[in-house]
């Protein structure tokens, strides 16, 4: 398969976490392999689970959060459309902005691996990488156990970790991230 690199940052705050999470990782597997439509995705890494406390509207349950590795032919915008329709399919519904969700799959890096190199998105309704990436150590957090070193908006992902001035069971600014299950046999 082609070789453009996603890093996607997964969320869910609403009924069974967890089986959301694999359920969006087990669609994002097959959302785009139907003949005549878009080319497939490959899962190549899959981050820890992670309890996180929301950000933006705080009152509301907390997050279960991971990260995924993709692999695949499609661009941006495709990719963008497969998340979406993963998010459709497992019942997305946000109220209001940062409410409380099903499932929540977010672009946050695009580019090449080994050596890692991010590329940069711009255009209406899409930004990679993501415009807030690094300011969420529930995004950070899992961007940095699954692909150390990776480049996001300039730095390695650590050093926005430390510029936020945490450690992975560490609170600053209202968030807190606890892992809650090691490396990607949760999906199972």
């Amino acid at each position: 398969m082609p070789g453009t690199v996603y890093f996607l940052s997964l969320g869910s705050n609403l009924g069974d976490r967890r089986n959301y999470l694999r359920e969006a990782i087990e669609r994002l597997r097959t959302v785009a392999t139907v003949p005549g439509e878009l080319p497939g995705i490959e899962i190549t890494g899959i981050a820890s689970l992670y309890e996180t406390t929301p950000v933006g509207y705080t009152d509301q349950p907390l997050f279960l959060n991971t990260a995924v590795q993709v692999e695949t032919a499609l661009d941006p915008p495709e990719m963008l459309a497969a998340c979406k329709r993963v998010e459709q399919e497992l019942g997305r519904n946000t109220p209001f902005r940062w409410g409380p969700r099903e499932i929540d799959l977010d672009l946050v890096w695009w580019g090449d691996g080994r050596p890692w190199r991010e590329r940069r998105w711009v255009a209406p309704g899409l930004v990679i990488p993501h415009p807030r990436a690094t300011e969420r150590l529930f995004v950070l957090v899992p961007l940095a156990e699954l692909a150390p070193g990776l480049p996001v908006a300039g730095r390695p992902v650590e050093d926005w970790i430390k510029l936020l001035g945490v450690a992975e069971t560490a609170e600053t600014a209202g968030q807190a991230v606890r892992r809650v299950f090691s490396g990607p046999g949760w999906v199972s």
